[in-house]
């Protein structure tokens, strides 16, 4: 690993560059209850990460991950593996961001990039929040599919609870091999963010959500391309390419 942390990591300022075959940063829990324990804060400052190695993540936290300013950029580009020893979760998928908490983003500028197989872009146990700030996730992969033909999907969003998504700038762009921009058991809030999700799945956001959607199919997107919709407006990636996608669209003026 990169920087193998146990209790918390606070990026406050200044500038921090890491390449790893392995997790980048990896915040883990003291066995005792401390202070921000198996937190990953960013405040401020310039953070690239960057992780070669399959099964890895670029950051990577046991508790909440919270961004409330800085600039940031995390990418993967190994693929998930297959450990049949492991009964409970075989499967372990590279993630850009992964946190066994709440996901959080109040300012700050955040840029995701997962491009191996089955690959995710932020992967969050807990609530995925975003109320400001400037955040790209971005997916390329293939399905992956294990031995027992189980498989893992390049999934850009992803959360086990709500994405509620009230303020700020939100571009989710997943890959074409099934992926889906904000994928949930749970719910999808629109609630006055700027938001483009893009991908092979639909999503629709729950009807309690506070500002209004669209959902458009059939549109091809080329990197490098700007995609507009009803006020909504993104310059797309250069790595990503889609035919035939699923776009969904809401901002606060709709």
């Amino acid at each position: 690993d990169g920087l193998n942390i146990n209790q918390y990591f606070k990026m406050l300022g200044g500038t921090v560059n890491i390449t790893s075959a392995g997790d980048c940063i990896d915040v883990g829990k003291k066995k005792t209850d401390k202070t921000d324990n198996g937190m990953l804060t960013i405040s401020g400052g310039t953070l690239t990460v960057n992780t070669t190695g399959n099964s890895t993540k670029a950051l990577k936290c046991e508790s909440d991950m919270v961004v409330t300013g800085g600039t940031t950029t995390a990418t993967t580009t190994g693929s998930a593996t297959y450990d049949a020893t492991n009964t409970a979760d075989p499967i372990s998928s590279n993630a850009a961001a992964k946190c066994d908490g709440k996901f959080t983003m109040t300012g700050g500028t955040l840029t995701l990039t997962s491009t191996g197989s089955g690959g995710k872009g932020l992967n969050s146990t807990g609530e995925i929040t975003v109320s400001g700030g400037t955040l790209t996730v971005i997916t390329t992969g293939t399905t992956y599919v294990a031995p027992n033909n189980d498989d893992t999907k390049p999934q850009a969003v992803k959360s086990d609870a709500n994405i509620t998504l009230s303020g700020g700038v939100v571009l989710s762009c997943a890959s074409i091999n099934s992926g889906n921009p904000f994928k949930t058991s749970a719910l999808v809030y629109t609630n006055g963010a700027t938001v483009m999700g893009i991908g092979n799945k639909s999503v629709t956001p729950s009807t309690s959500s506070t500002c209004k959607y669209k959902n458009y199919s059939g549109v091809n997107v080329t990197g490098g391309s700007t995609v507009s919709y009803d006020g909504v407006s993104f310059i797309i990636p250069s790595i990503y390419n889609i035919s035939s996608a699923k776009v969904l669209v809401s901002s606060p003026s709709m």
